[in-house]
């Protein structure tokens, strides 16, 4: 899964810096080995966007306007953003929030208007290159580009956790 079980609901923690926690909510479910969130960088998308059930793991509030969108899925409207740190940018990012999707993120949208670029070396993996000019490797899964991002969804006791950088959520300014 792009973004953990769908036998879990996921809770913010709610401050800036603070662990989020997850809660079970199907009682007959198992504990799941740590789930890595992936991002599809995608090159065909003008927005960030991320699925509602995974977006529970991270704070959301209402779009200033809301936006129709057409997707694989047909039209629907993102009437809320989330806020999702992504350590490996150093940025929060604010997908909008889908009823169905992957995790996305627009390379268009970093490269023209965030200064970011992206190349992808024949038989080699994609590169995207930050504007202070950190160059990270992405992944591919299906000949598809992939941001590994170190948010992680684990277990601890009887407590699952959503973690990032050394255990916390970091929020970039």
């Amino acid at each position: 899964a792009i973004c953990g079980d769908d036998d879990y609901e996921y809770e913010s923690g709610g401050e800036e810096g603070t662990v989020c926690t997850v809660i079970v909510v199907a009682a007959d479910a198992k504990p799941s080995p740590p789930t890595q969130l992936k991002w599809v960088m995608d090159t065909g998308s003008s927005i960030d966007a991320i699925s509602v059930s995974c977006s529970k793991s991270f704070v959301c509030e209402n779009a200033r306007t809301p936006m129709e969108v057409k997707t694989a899925n047909g039209r629907t409207t993102a009437a809320q953003v989330a806020t999702v740190p992504i350590p490996e940018l150093r940025i929060n990012a604010q997908p909008k929030v889908l009823p169905e999707t992957p995790p996305l993120l627009s390379v268009g949208y970093r490269c023209v208007k965030r200064g970011y670029s992206f190349w992808w070396p024949p038989f080699g993996k994609p590169i995207l290159k930050t504007p202070s000019g950190k160059e990270i490797k992405l992944g591919i899964e299906n000949f598809i580009p992939v941001l590994y991002s170190s948010i992680n969804i684990s277990k601890d006791d009887n407590e699952y956790t959503c973690t990032a950088e050394g255990g916390r959520l970091m929020h970039y300014a």
